[in-house]
């Protein structure tokens, strides 16, 4: 039986160790994903009587996964590098972010559950979408979310994202609404946590930042919108293109098509490129990520980014360079 797994979406292995799904084409027998949560009798959430902690850094994710679960560290030859992965004998459960909406209908609400579905319910009325079509990713969804936790939505299908991406204005710009653009002390906040990952300056991060119409804070509570495409959407298959690293860079160039810039994974067409660190490579004319931090740059704006680079190469021979970003601590993107 398959497995249908895509951005958003969790997974809970045999171990009790889950992971969050990441992106929308997959290896035969395994889900990329990435672990967030581990068992852990010191940690301060729980799930089904087990204690959990959450570890944020990629890097200690990895070194976590080596030391103790190694075949969760997954090489083949279309990636050519090691990622974290899943294999499908590995998993126990798998957390759908629309089946906890219809969770959220249908049973006893805490407070903070209460404040979802609000928020919910002003999506679905300016935005025109229908509640099928969302989702409720993150803590709240596998149950180990705590009174600090964030609201992570999600958006199914290329029209019902744009369709958000387009009326998210109209929420912000209602002062009956309980929402709010990140303020200066906000970002501030914003930019110490990510500070640990990244090394943009803060007058640039705040000037990409402030304009983002898929985070904020409703009720006083920060909140994530992610877009993700829907099934029928997903066109590439898996081993149609590979990916060879060549080296990291720091790069800058212009942006002529934003199209996927508001989905996850997001991605930019972009010409001329200028080296100005790291290795060189020509036809570089495609910056990528599975971060939700790089969405939304805008066509037509110079960009400034740090990342990895990788020959993609297409069974039809097409080949050309991409920058992949967000998979380093120092990766950063901004326009």
């Amino acid at each position: 039986m398959p497995i249908h797994a895509r951005e958003g979406d969790f997974i809970q292995t045999l171990e009790g160790l889950i992971f969050d799904v990441k992106g929308l084409v997959h290896p035969q027998n395994n889900v990329i994903a990435f672990l967030r949560y581990i068992p852990d009798p010191t940690g301060k959430r729980r799930l089904d009587g087990v204690r959990y902690r959450k570890i944020y850094s990629l890097k200690k994710r990895f070194n976590y996964l080596k030391s103790n679960h190694p075949h969760y560290i997954y090489t083949d030859s279309v990636i050519n590098d090691s990622i974290q992965a899943v294999p499908h004998d590995k998993i126990k459960k798998i957390y759908y972010p629309h089946d906890y909406i219809d969770k959220l209908f249908n049973k006893r609400k805490s407070p903070l559950e209460k404040i979802i579905l609000k928020f919910i319910k002003y999506i679905i009325k300016y935005c025109k979408i229908l509640m099928i079509d969302l989702g409720v990713t993150g803590s709240h969804m596998v149950g180990l979310n705590t009174p600090q936790s964030d609201i992570d939505l999600i958006v199914y299908g290329e029209n019902n994202c744009y369709k958000l991406y387009n009326n998210m204005y109209r929420l912000f710009d209602d002062e009956s609404i309980p929402i709010e653009r990140y303020d200066l002390e906000d970002l501030k906040k914003l930019y110490e946590f990510r500070g640990k990952d990244t090394k943009i300056d803060f007058e640039n991060f705040v000037q990409f930042e402030k304009r983002k119409n898929l985070q904020g804070k409703f009720n006083n509570i920060d909140f994530y919108i992610r877009c993700i495409k829907a099934w029928d959407e997903i066109k590439e298959k898996y081993g149609y293109f590979t990916y060879k690293p060549i080296g990291n860079a720091l790069v800058q160039g212009y942006i002529t098509n934003d199209k996927e810039s508001i989905f996850t994974p997001c991605r930019y067409k972009i010409e001329d490129v200028k080296f100005l660190q790291g290795t060189e490579v020509d036809n570089l004319n495609e910056i990528f990520s599975y971060r939700g931090r790089c969405c939304e740059a805008k066509k037509e704006e110079p960009i400034l980014a740090r990342g990895k680079i990788e020959l993609v190469k297409g069974e039809n021979g097409e080949e050309y360079h991409r920058l992949i970003v967000g998979g380093e601590k120092g990766d950063f993107l901004y326009s």
